[in-house]
């Protein structure tokens, strides 16, 4: 693992992704802000708002155990619908679909983690199909993404974790 890498030891990332000035490409900002404003998170998970960062995301994900990534997505499903991908679903999907408004600078952080050698051991992809901003908050309380996202980290990941 890189020096600087080291410096951002994570047990488990939560990193929401996206651009707040699009309006329908917030959803992992906002699912991140939605989880640090209702949930008490033990030290070993960090809660991440990447914004539209690409690239300079890099040496967190590099230095992640875990992944959880929540961003919008354009796959077909319905307004406020969750999709969920697991482990190499998750680059092989970005590869082949364009699954994200930020998905060359994602995709490319995740392609040079790969290259270093410096992939988290499992990530999942929480997206949520694009929603107007005065949408968001509806969506978020009726579907659920928030409780979703958090079921996926504590099923998955929190028996997991020392």
């Amino acid at each position: 693992m890189s020096p600087h890498a080291e410096a951002f030891r994570y047990d488990i990332l939560v990193l929401g992704i996206g651009n707040l000035v699009w309006g329908d490409d917030g959803f992992g900002v906002h699912a991140v802000r939605e989880l640090v404003r209702r949930f008490d998170v033990p030290g070993t998970v960090e809660l991440m708002d990447g914004g539209s960062q690409g690239l300079y995301l890099l040496p967190h994900v590099q230095a992640s155990r875990r992944l959880l990534l929540l961003d919008a997505v354009d796959c077909g499903a319905g307004p406020g619908e969750l999709v969920v991908l697991t482990d190499a679903e998750v680059p092989r999907f970005m590869g082949a679909h364009k699954v994200s408004m930020h998905q060359s600078g994602f995709q490319e952080v995740l392609s040079a983690a790969e290259l270093l050698g410096e992939t988290p051991e499992s990530m999942t992809l929480v997206g949520g199909a694009e929603l107007a901003i005065h949408q968001f908050r509806m969506a978020f309380q009726r579907r659920g993404s928030g409780r979703h996202a958090w079921m996926i980290l504590t099923m998955r990941w929190m028996p997991c974790v020392n």
